[in-house]
């Protein structure tokens, strides 16, 4: 929208420019028989000013109109996520652009929540998958395995989450969260507790032997945003 504002502020300057050419033009040609050189040359400064005026404002509109740059299509808070973080956190972002910035806040933080969630079912899934290599568990009883883990983080209420960033750009609510390693650690040993009772031929599951790597992976994955439920 402001792209647009900028565009269309530019081509007011140009038409403004070029209408005040003609005006300047035909006031000239009709002062000549109304006033002396002197009262004409004082009038058209006059108007000269004016113009100018007009013509610097609404410059100064078109550059405030003018979004913050941005490469790649992201703002600054999405592309400094991964900088600004401390070690060992997981990332989640969220952004919405709803009627209300107090709407689009709530539903960014809900999806930043939803991306820490998927990030931990991904350190899952990668924890499973070595664990098959060296056991003998059927691969149903694995998939069981997995999909109760899934469904206990994906209600879990994230204790320890916290908001290290938040911005409103532009019509839209970005939330950066973090979730540190101790926190992923406690959820994902929760879930598997419960998992284990439901599925005993994973009873030998340990996420905690395995955590270090499936984490690390998950760290080194490109960071996306989530915009979308």
């Amino acid at each position: 929208m402001k792209h647009l504002t900028n565009q269309l502020l530019m081509l007011a300057i140009f038409l403004l420019i070029k209408k005040s050419r003609i005006f300047i033009k035909h006031i000239k040609n009709n002062l000549h028989r109304c006033f002396n050189k002197s009262k004409m040359e004082i009038f058209m400064k006059k108007q000269n000013y004016i113009i100018i005026t007009v013509i610097a404002t609404l410059v100064l509109l078109s550059s405030c109109a003018t979004p913050p740059p941005q490469r790649n299509g992201l703002p600054d808070i999405v592309r400094n996520a991964r900088r600004n973080a401390p070690e060992n956190v997981i990332i989640g972002i969220g952004s919405a652009s709803l009627a209300t910035q107090g709407q689009s806040k709530s539903i960014a933080e809900t999806r930043a929540r939803a991306e820490i969630s998927r990030a931990m079912d991904s350190i899952v899934r990668d924890m499973i998958r070595d664990y098959l290599a060296t056991s003998e568990v059927s691969p149903n009883d694995s998939l069981a395995f997995q999909e109760n883990i899934t469904v206990t983080l994906s209600h879990s209420r994230l204790h320890g989450a916290v908001i290290n960033e938040e911005d409103w750009i532009n019509g839209t609510y970005y939330v950066v969260m973090y979730l540190n390693k101790a926190d992923v650690v406690r959820e994902i040993n929760q879930a598997q507790a419960a998992a284990r009772l439901a599925v005993p031929a994973m009873a030998s599951f340990n996420a905690e032997d395995r955590m270090n790597a499936a984490f690390d992976r998950e760290y080194a994955r490109e960071l996306r945003v989530a915009d979308r439920d």
